[in-house]
């Protein structure tokens, strides 16, 4: 999903790290559930988007060029300090015993 389309249905607060709905009946509300393996997820006109993705494409104006690492190994922690675009040997390095 393009980065102007998530900026027009969602707002995200860098600092919580939480996505809101811009409009429709759920605006103002937190966006997406948490997944079985402890990412938040939203669904955008049926598409499928993670919520760490979302974040970083709003706050940066453009589409990771890799994978999101969560730092802290928090899959459900998305603020801006806790996200970093890194490449799949990189994120490998950060495994350890993650939390959801």
């Amino acid at each position: 999903m393009d980065v102007q389309a998530l900026r027009s249905r969602l707002k995200y607060d860098p600092i919580s790290g939480v996505l809101t709905w811009r409009d429709g009946p759920a605006a103002g509300r937190e966006a997406g559930t948490i997944s079985s393996d402890g990412y938040r997820v939203i669904f955008i006109s049926g598409k499928r988007v993670k919520a760490h993705r979302a974040a970083w494409a709003i706050h940066h104006g453009t589409q990771p060029k890799h994978q999101i690492d969560h730092i802290n190994r928090v899959r459900s922690d998305n603020r801006i300090q806790n996200l970093r675009d890194v490449t799949n040997a990189e994120n490998q390095r950060n495994r350890g015993d993650r939390q959801k």
